[in-house]
Formats: structure tokens, sequence, C-alpha cells
């Protein structure tokens, strides 16, 4: 009492005569009973439970305390669902048992009856605590190092997953860029670039004037060495200069380019023009059987109808505001409120609320409410529950979780008001 230690149940002793009394403090607290009924673990959540224990036993330790005078019940362990640490009471009394064959049989009960793993591979390091826990000279010295060394190997294998992860997303990239770059290329070679044609034009231009210019030089210098220039010099002069311009032209491809152009255009026309035709008629002859389809179930349509019987109705929780009414279905025999996600069955948004606040639980037709040792306390018309302890509910009961207020309807004959 005078040492509190954080894995420890916070105790205060009562005395009435010569009888002493001892309360622990369980609040926002759920067993670890409840807590196993209703979730899988990974192996991170197992290990860590397991090193919480450890602890526990360690800080007794330093402690001086009896190593038998400790619940090992997952009746009376309690557990936070949200940091996973393990609450122990200690029994302040004289005993001759030994802790470590006591967390031995514990452990072993814990793994093979009450835990569910969430993967089939979890096996592997399983197997390895239940070997340790076997052996005649199992200590808690050895059960710490063995945790502590599979928690290692985890992160290593999650930190090798993360690399992995990395060099596929790279990969993936890396091909996305490729597929990019052959795409672009495709696209390259189908379609001609503009600046490519506009490079043609300016040699196709070029071409022209140097001919042009050759042609002029040769008929300057043909008058000047003749005197004179006749009809038959000047045709032979531009016959001879637009053979060899018509040569040069086809030579660099000019011609070529755009006669595969005007060709590669006009069967991109004639093929779009097949397209549209062929889809108009596709949806021609979509239309015509559809047509005929409802004509069959017009003519069909004279099935009789099945009656089904409808399920019970379940019975909710109503309240929220008076501009948003909201309901609470209870399709569970056994029903959690809090505001864990992991472990409450209805997520509230009230901060008041507890993680996991009270459980509304079916039994032999009836319902009743059990406040799962909330701070802030659960009410039935107005009037605070014990923790731990079933209350029946009647139809149009008032219920408050913290300062969260609902009506329970139940039955044909319940009216909502």
């Amino acid at each position: 009492m005078e040492n509190p230690a954080p894995n420890f149940l916070q105790m205060h002793k009562n005395q009435f005569d010569n009888e002493v009394f001892i309360y622990y403090d369980i609040t926002s607290k759920i067993t670890m009973e409840q807590f196993f009924g209703r979730r899988k673990l990974n192996r991170h959540e197992f290990l860590t439970i397991i090193k919480s224990f450890v602890k526990t036993l360690q800080t007794g330790k330093r402690y001086l305390l009896q190593g038998g005078a400790y619940i090992l019940d997952i009746r009376y362990l309690y557990i936070n669902p949200s940091s996973l640490d393990i609450s122990v009471a200690y029994m302040p009394c004289e005993t001759s048992s030994d802790v470590s064959e006591e967390l031995r049989s514990f452990l072993i009960d814990l793994i093979v009856y009450k835990v569910a793993f969430l993967h089939p591979e979890e096996g592997s390091f399983v197997y390895r605590l239940l070997s340790l826990l076997k052996d005649e000279a199992f200590s808690l010295e050895q059960l710490d190092r063995l945790v502590y060394d599979i928690a290692i190997e985890c992160g290593s294998g999650a930190a090798d997953n993360k690399k992995i992860s990395a060099k596929a997303a790279a990969s993936q990239e890396g091909f996305r860029a490729a597929e990019g770059k052959h795409a672009a290329s495709a696209e390259k070679r189908q379609l001609p670039k503009a600046s490519s044609n506009k490079n043609m034009v300016l040699l196709f231009m070029l071409v022209q004037f140097f001919f042009a210019a050759s042609a002029l030089l040769l008929v300057n210098f043909i008058i000047k060495k003749n005197q004179g220039l006749d009809i038959y010099s000047l045709t032979g002069i531009l016959l001879l200069v637009l053979s060899m311009d018509f040569l040069t032209v086809k030579k660099l491809g000019v011609i070529k380019t755009k006669m595969k152009g005007a060709s590669a255009a006009s069967a991109n026309n004639d093929k779009a023009e097949r397209s549209q035709v062929k889809e108009a008629k596709g949806q021609k002859e979509k239309r015509k059987v559809l047509r005929d389809i409802q004509k069959y179930e017009a003519a069909y349509d004279m099935d009789t109808s099945v009656l089904i019987d409808e399920p019970e109705a379940y019975p909710f929780l109503a309240g929220g505001s008076d501009n948003q009414q909201e309901r609470i279905i209870l399709n569970k025999p056994s029903f959690i409120i809090g505001r864990l996600k992991n472990q409450a069955d209805y997520i509230s948004s009230n901060s008041t609320v507890g993680k996991v606040h009270a459980e509304i639980i079916c039994q032999d037709g009836a319902y009743y409410v059990r406040d799962l040792n909330s701070r802030n306390g659960t009410y039935i018309n107005g009037e605070r529950i014990v923790s731990n302890a079933l209350h029946a509910l009647k139809n149009n009961d008032r219920i408050a979780f913290a300062n969260s207020e609902y009506k329970f309807i139940w039955g044909q004959g319940a009216e909502l008001q």
C-alpha cells in the first residue's frame, strides 16, 4: 500500500472489529476472461501481455513480496484493453506456494485453452514458449529472455517485410515507368510529332531554294558564255534542275512521308466510320433484346409471392438529441458498449463513456445490464448500479452510460416516446 506499482491493483483496507477487508480498485479495467472471450490476438499483442506478467513479477521480487500470493486466475486478473497492461491482485498473506510452478501452470492453460490467435502461423513462437514452460529448469529469467528474443525476431522480420515491400513498390514503380516509356515509344511510332512534320517542311523549302538558286546561276553562266540564251537551252536547264529536285526530295523521304500521312489519315477515317456503323448496329440489336425480355416478363409475371416469416425484432436502445434519434440494435447475446473500437460492439463518441463501459446480456429470454468497472458508472432509471453484477432490464427502462442516456425498448407493445 505504501509502495504502489503500476501493474498491481491499488488496494485499501477497512477493519470491522477484528476482521480486515481488503478492497481493490478495478476502475476502467476488464477481466482477462472477458478480454480473451471477445478478441483474437496477434503475436505482438500476446508477447506484450506475457511481458507485462514478467514485469509485474519482477517488480514483486524487488519489493520482496511473497511469490505465491498473486491471484493467477483470468477471472481475477485485469487488463487495460487499450494498452494491454496487466493488473494483478496481490494477497498480503502467508503462503508457501512456488510462484514459478503457479506461473508455469497458468501460462500453459492460458496458451492452450484461452487465447485465440489471428493467424495460424503464430504457432511457431507458441511452441517455443510451451517448450520452455514444460522444461524442469523453467524460471522467470528464462521466460523474460525468451520473450525478448522473440520480440527482437519479430522486429527484424517486420523490418525485412518493410524492405521487401519497399523493393516491391520500387519494382512496380519501375515497371510502370518502363510501361509508360513503351507506350510513349509506341505512340511515337504510330503518330508523327508536329515538330517532325515542321522539320520536313523546312527541309523541303531549303531544297527548293537550293535548286532555284542553282538554276539561276546556271542560266547566268550560259548567258555570259554564249552572249545570249535561246529557248532550247532554257528548256533543257529547267528540265535538268526539276529532275534533280524531284530525285533529291524523293531521296530525303519528304514525298513518301506526306503520302503515308495521307493514306494513314484516310485509313483511320475509314476505320472510325466502320466502328460507328458497327456500334450503331450493336445498340439496335441490344434494344431489340431488351424489348423481347420486357415482353416476356410482362406475359409471365404471374407467380405467387411467397410469404417469409420475419424474424423477431431485436430489442434496442433509443436515445440522442431531439433532432437526431439514435438507435442501438442489441443483436448479440453479449453486447458491449464503450469507446474502444476492437473491443466494443457499439462505439461511443462520448469521452465520459469508458473504453469498455458496460455489457448488455441476454440470458434465458431476459435482458440484463452489467457495468464493467467504468469510472463514471451506469444508471438504471436514475440510480447507479453496482459494477460486475447483473441488473434486469424492463421495457422502457432508462439506461445511462455516464451522461449518455437511452431508453430500453423491447417487445411488440413497446412505445418509443
